[in-house]
């Protein structure tokens, strides 16, 4: 009895520790701690979206190799990139009429 006792509390602390250990309620595990550390100065919100932007160029260049229009569809990847940027940048103006 006292060993199945013993056995339950620990079993209960372990996933408490687990529990702990999650950033939020939507954390999965081995989900980098940084993935959810909010992004609440002016360049830290620039350095994401310049990040973002990066990768979504990425992205967009990727699924262009396999197209029939690829400068034309590479040439739209890049054009939404300067524009992503452009908008990055806009994190850093000391005006910004960002929402």
């Amino acid at each position: 009895m006292k060993a199945s006792i013993v056995a339950a509390a620990l079993v209960a602390l372990a996933g408490a520790s687990q529990a702990a250990t999650r950033d939020t309620a939507y954390s999965e595990r081995g989900d980098p701690h940084r993935w959810y550390v909010p992004a609440d100065t002016p360049r830290a919100k620039y350095e994401n979206a310049a990040r973002e932007a990066r990768n979504a160029l990425a992205d967009q260049l990727r699924e262009c190799h396999g197209s029939h229009e690829r400068k034309r569809c590479e040439a739209q990847a890049r054009a939404q990139y300067r524009n992503d940027m452009a908008r990055a940048r806009e994190h850093l103006a000391p005006n910004r009429q960002l929402a």
